[in-house]
């Protein structure tokens, strides 16, 4: 049985009106109590790089492995790249990493309810029925790392775009696969009621909410930078002006 929230929405418009009053019961999200994480099929499951590439191997042994990889990057960065990451810590290293494709257990969360439904919406190999928007209230007792799962701001100086996100990430140090299946655990001895929720929006409102956004500055560009956040910018730029179907 899930012991998180569904909320459904059949428009971008009816979202954007509401979600805040259907989550924490006010006009507006409180600051930085919510983060948010988007993905552009509501079936996929809150997993880690990390957990996915190695979902069979026994805990003991990923515990090991997680420390093997950020010595092994750390290693190389400084061979090959003449960076020292020995002041940083293993959060600090693991987010600079996965961002160039090292496995990590870490999952990136945005304090921005906009960019995380940027990142969902610009998926377009992706086809489902509808995005999924996963918001995590901060200040629930679950998250706070005693469980397995905490939330970490470290930021690391060569990590720019998590700056430009409002970027966050979640650790999981606890031997469940997914985030909802964390929850789910600490359901049997703790009241999990407003934890995690889980925000639905058709995929059919993808040109709708991607003009939106782009109004807003939210684009590959601004948030990821360099030629690749121009080459992924033109690509979205020709979808919002219809010269082809997604």
């Amino acid at each position: 049985m899930k012991k998180y929230d569904d909320i459904v929405f059949d428009s971008w418009s009816s979202f954007k009106e509401s979600v805040a009053m259907d989550i924490c019961k006010k006009d507006g999200f409180p600051y930085k109590k919510f983060i948010f994480r988007g993905q552009a099929d509501a079936d996929w499951g809150l997993v880690s790089s990390f957990d996915r590439t190695f979902a069979d191997m026994p805990f003991h042994l990923k515990q090991k492995l997680q420390q093997d990889l950020i010595g092994n990057f750390k290693k190389s960065c400084r061979q090959f790249e003449s960076l020292n990451l020995e002041n940083y810590s293993d959060i600090e290293i693991m987010s600079l990493g996965q961002h160039y494709g090292l496995p990590t257990r870490l999952l990136d969360w945005s304090y921005s309810i906009y960019i995380a439904a940027f990142f969902a919406y610009t998926s377009f190999s992706v086809q489902s029925s509808s995005v999924a928007i996963w918001a995590i209230d901060t200040t629930h007792e679950i998250w706070q790392g005693e469980y397995g799962v905490s939330i970490y701001q470290d930021m690391i100086d060569r990590n720019s775009r998590q700056m430009q996100q409002f970027a966050v990430f979640t650790m999981n140090k606890s031997p469940d696969k997914s985030i909802e299946s964390y929850v789910e655990r600490c359901s049997k001895e703790h009241d999990v009621q407003g934890a995690l929720y889980k925000i639905l929006i058709p995929i059919s409102e993808r040109r709708v909410a991607l003009n939106d956004l782009d109004m807003m500055g939210i684009t590959h560009c601004t948030l990821l930078g360099g030629i690749d956040g121009c080459a992924q910018t033109a690509l979205v730029q020709e979808y919002l002006k219809e010269t082809f179907n997604i």
